[in-house]
């Protein structure tokens, strides 16, 4: 008789040949039993191994014997290989795809004030903001405006007009007035 080999096993005595690990197990010894389940973190999707492989970066796995690794769901990412979890984007991140190694910052113009971010949101009329990756707009100073959504800077009120912080448009200015 020989002892089976890595990447198989046998647990039952007078048998003519060895079987293959299934899939989500490894085998790395000789003369094996049984196979042992792929760690957290890791996979095997083919029988017969004597090894597991890591999760690769935007994908993970919480659980032993797995076949296959899982995509990091959108709002996530995970930047190692090897990983149980993934992590939620920060404040000011966001990611719509799965599968992704990284977050992505929100564009100026936009912004998000929580973690887990599919998409960013644009500032509203009246608000800007001119950097990226925040959690907040600013409001248009005096004498200026924004009247769309996104936008990364604010309209400046012409000659004979006024408008408030935070406007949309911008007023004439009163009798008596001028600006």
């Amino acid at each position: 008789c020989t002892p089976c080999e890595s990447g198989s096993h046998q647990n039952i005595i007078g048998q003519a040949s060895c079987l293959p690990c299934i899939p989500g197990t490894y085998e790395n010894d000789t003369g094996s039993t049984k196979c042992k389940e792929c760690s957290i973190g890791q996979h095997q999707d083919v029988p017969g191994n004597d090894t597991c492989l890591n999760c690769t970066a935007g994908r993970y796995i919480d659980g032993k014997g797995a076949v296959n690794c899982l995509d990091c769901n959108p709002g996530s990412s995970e930047n190692q290989t090897g990983s149980e979890a993934c992590e939620e984007c920060s404040i000011g991140q966001h990611q719509d795809a799965p599968g992704n190694d990284t977050c992505l910052d929100c564009k100026a113009g936009q912004y998000m004030k929580r973690v887990g971010a599919v998409n960013c949101l644009d500032c509203n009329p009246g608000d800007f903001q001119n950097l990226t990756g925040t959690e907040s707009c600013q409001k248009c100073l005096k004498n200026s405006f924004t009247n769309i959504s996104g936008l990364s800077s604010c309209y400046s009120c012409q000659i004979g007009e006024e408008s408030d912080p935070g406007s949309t448009k911008c007023t004439s200015c009163d009798a008596g007035e001028a600006g």
